[in-house]
């Protein structure tokens, strides 16, 4: 096996992942070796570490949940005053087009407003919401 001029082993198919493990590897070194082995590139630099590791010693990788912002529901699209709101729904700019166009220019996303969606259980709705 070659070595680099840094002393650390190359980025190859044939390294082990417990020789990969005992080296530092730049971030950007690692997005690329990644594709070169076909697994997804994207991620924390310690989950594509492990996720690399994971492949070169032949073993499944379980991936880990998606982020809390990441996984977040949101409401996208057509919305109407039956739209029910789910639990965890940001006041975002489809939302907020959706209630300036009902009540007018003069909406924000007030304290209120905002304490509101926070507080939803998913059994609200876009009427309650302008209601409130």
């Amino acid at each position: 096996m070659t070595f680099s001029p840094e002393g650390r082993p190359p980025l190859v198919a044939s390294l082990g992942g417990t020789e990969f493990l005992r080296w530092y590897w730049l971030k950007e070194e690692l997005v690329e070796f990644a594709r070169q082995l076909g697994v997804r590139a994207t991620g924390g630099k310690e989950t594509l570490t492990a996720r690399i590791a994971a492949q070169l010693d032949g073993r499944a990788f379980p991936e880990p949940p998606p982020s809390r912002l990441g996984g977040q529901p949101h409401l996208a699209g057509s919305l109407a005053a039956s739209t029910v709101i789910p639990q965890g729904q940001r006041c975002s700019q489809t939302v907020r087009a959706w209630l300036t166009e009902q009540i007018g220019p003069s909406f924000r996303f007030d304290a209120a407003m905002r304490e509101f969606f926070s507080a939803t259980d998913g059994t609200q709705t876009l009427e309650d919401a302008r209601d409130h």
